[in-house]
């Protein structure tokens, strides 16, 4: 019986799955450098300080986790959001400096503010920029991006966000991202691959479990199918800690890249200040020439962002995230840190299971909303309007 339902699932995946337009972008640059989050609201552009020679051949691609937030606009959290996380001039200011071509929006926060992603999609596009895993519809929001580079190398990157960490994907009449299942990403992108075989295919997926030293089980199966469908390299964030590598035939597989930059600031619900731990992480550079991997340390403070040492290769990033697969999961969990949501995080599910977690994970969400909407009536029905006196003192 389970063996039917799981066929089922996957002959309704691939039925659903039909590849459509990609959006096709030409690039100045000769490679693309995959960084993870970054979430900056002050009005200072980041001191992004790379090497020469890396910043002049290289398109920085972040995961712009939360909206560009317009000046003189009036904002509100979307109904059910705990907490609205948010980018302000600085992050225009950065993604201008670094002559950035594309970002990735496929991720739990950028749908934090009502009509933010809608706005944030416009005003990129607007400015010359690609943001890939967002839309007003599930088959725009899935649409992939094709990247053109200087040496006529193509790249094809696909944006995922995984809803059990709150991604939400378009509904009628509001934007969304693009969560997929395990099985549908896996057929989508196994037609990518077939559809544009010359191409190098990325995969950007928006999942796991946060300050995990170590990627989820689940994560790690999930990255592996991805891998086997035919992408030649995923990246994952949302971890907000760098991890470890590992290939898969001629695959590399990066499970969490960790935070490019996340200002500790007080945003709208929520004061964010994380380890100092999450302020080192690791880029991916893709190009003809194949994979290199630089790492990063940031100061969410100050506002900067560095190179450490030179460009390396990505065989000296693999580590313990190679023992067997039957015995992943109880290694994970005598390594992980406390965390109140682990039942929801263990192993391979079904497609019943998948939609019982993410159901009860939805269900203490917003219960953690309803909670902190009664201690905090204000707060979480808060105004945001840019600019004024009380932003402007936080920005500072």
């Amino acid at each position: 019986m389970f063996e039917t339902v799981a066929g089922l699932s996957t002959f309704f995946a691939r039925r659903s799955s039909r590849p459509p337009g990609v959006e096709s972008v030409r690039s100045r640059h000769s490679a693309l450098l995959f960084v993870g989050d970054l979430t900056w609201p002050g009005r200072e552009a980041p001191a992004v300080l790379l090497a020469p020679n890396l910043r002049a051949s290289v398109g920085l691609v972040p995961n712009l986790e939360g909206p560009l937030l317009g000046c003189g606009s009036e904002w509100r959290l979307r109904p059910g959001a705990t907490c609205g996380l948010w980018n302000g001039p600085g992050t225009r200011d950065l993604l201008a400096a670094m002559q950035t071509e594309l970002v990735g929006g496929a991720n739990n926060h950028l749908t934090d503010f009502r009509h933010g992603a809608r706005a944030t999609a416009a005003e990129l596009r607007q400015r010359g920029i690609a943001i890939g895993g967002v839309g007003e519809s599930r088959d725009e929001a899935r649409r992939p991006v094709l990247i053109s580079l200087a040496d006529g190398a193509q790249v094809l990157v696909l944006f995922l966000g995984d809803r059990r960490v709150g991604c939400i994907p378009p509904g009628p009449g509001r934007p969304g991202v693009n969560a997929m299942s395990e099985r549908a990403s896996r057929v989508w992108v196994e037609r990518l691959r077939a559809a544009f075989p010359d191409a190098i295919v990325v995969v950007s997926v928006h999942a796991g479990e946060e300050l995990q030293p170590h990627p989820t089980p689940y994560v790690r199966t999930w990255f592996r199918e991805l891998a086997a469908a035919g992408a030649d390299v995923v990246v994952g964030h949302h971890p907000h800690l760098p991890h470890g590598a590992e290939k898969l035939g001629r695959s590399w597989i990066f499970h969490s890249l960790g935070n490019f930059l996340m200002a500790a600031r007080d945003y709208v619900g929520v004061s964010l200040g994380y380890s100092q731990a999450s302020s080192s992480s690791i880029g991916v550079s893709v190009s003809r020439d194949g994979v290199s991997v630089i790492r990063i340390s940031a100061d969410p403070e100050a506002g900067s962002v560095r190179q450490d040492g030179d460009a390396f290769k990505p065989e000296l990033l693999l580590g313990a995230e190679t023992v067997e697969d039957a015995e992943y999961a109880a290694w994970y969990r005598e390594r992980r840190t406390v965390s109140w949501w682990y039942p929801l995080w263990t192993g391979r599910e079904s497609a019943v299971a998948a939609f019982t977690k993410t159901c009860l994970l939805r269900a203490v969400f917003i219960a953690r909303h309803l909670v902190v909407r009664a201690r905090a009536p204000r707060r979480t029905m808060r105004t945001l309007r840019l600019p004024s006196r009380a932003v402007s003192r936080s920005l500072k």
